[in-house]
Parts: C-alpha cells; sequence; structure tokens
C-alpha cells in the first residue's frame, strides 16, 4: 500500500504514488484481456480470473457479460473487500440490457489457498442471478480463485434455477 511504500528508508511521496499506480495500471490492464477473447465457458473464465486476480489484495468482485457469441459487453467491478456491501444497482442491470448482455459470469478472489464458497457467498449469487433473471442475462456462474485452488458454482451445482 502506499503508507507501506512511505515507511522504507529513502522512498518518496511521488516515488510511493508511482509504484501504488503501477499496480491499479497492471490491473486495468489485465482486465482489458476479456474484451480480446471469447470466454465460451467456465474454465476460460477462471483462467482468466487467475490471471486477473494475481497479487490482487484485497478481495474484489467482477461481474463480466457476454452477448450470444460469447464476446464480452461489459465488465464492472462490483466492490472491493468484501461481499456484504456489494450490489448490483438497478441503473446497471440497464446498461447490461442497452449492451446486448445475454450471458454473465461473476468472479472474484480469496485471499487464502482455498477458494471454498462461504453462506454470503451462496448468497450474493442467488440475489444477482435473480436481479439478472428478470431482464434476460443468465447467470453461467460464480468463479471464486485461491491462491491454489478455483471454485466454479455451475460445477457444484451451486446456482438456483
Amino acid at each position: 500500500s502506499y503508507e507501506e511504500l512511505l515507511s522504507v528508508r529513502g522512498m518518496t511521496q511521488n516515488a510511493a504514488l508511482f509504484l501504488t499506480s503501477l499496480l491499479e495500471i497492471s490491473q486495468r490492464s489485465r482486465l482489458s484481456v476479456a474484451w480480446e477473447v471469447p470466454l465460451e465457458d467456465s474454465y476460460a473464465v477462471a483462467e482468466f480470473g487467475q490471471e486477473l486476480f494475481d497479487q490482487v489484495d484485497p478481495e474484489r468482485i467482477y461481474l463480466v457479460c457476454l452477448d450470444s457469441s460469447c464476446q464480452t459487453v461489459a465488465t464492472a467491478e462490483l466492490a472491493r473487500g468484501s461481499l456484504e456491501d456489494c450490489e448490483l444497482s438497478d441503473n446497471m442491470v440497464l446498461a447490461l440490457v442497452n449492451r446486448n448482455a445475454k450471458y454473465a459470469y461473476i468472479m472474484h478472489n480469496h485471499l487464502e489457498d482455498e477458494a471454498l464458497p462461504s453462506e454470503n457467498d451462496k448468497k450474493f449469487t442467488d440475489k444477482i442471478a435473480e436481479k439478472l433473471r428478470v431482464v434476460g442475462v443468465e447467470l453461467k456462474d460464480h468463479i471464486i480463485v485461491g491462491y491454489k485452488t478455483v471454485f466454479s458454482f455451475a460445477f457444484y451445482d451451486y446456482l438456483a434455477e
């Protein structure tokens, strides 16, 4: 973090700001990859998520939306830090409809080796799936990326019908 960098002997404020900015630029660059390749299945999304979340702290929650040919039409960072305060706004739902989104994937990272879903993860997934379903967007999966494992809600039949 910026504060941690400032505690390093010889570190200037400008250097700390520059280094902190590099991390954010790197994250945005990784996210742009979703626009270049079709994300045809959960496996492709999980691979993308592993790259996206490499060295990322705190937890982040993304929604990736695809058209009928599995090309990305929208990506949104829904939250940083916790699912508790995470919400898919009505304005964002309308934007997805306007971009012809047909499918969506939720991705987020856990800051531990295992990528097992919590009860909050399950409730959040059901809530988002319902909001998307109302406007005709199918939630295909919720991918959780840990340091050593990846979890797919679809693979384990955690997605509500």
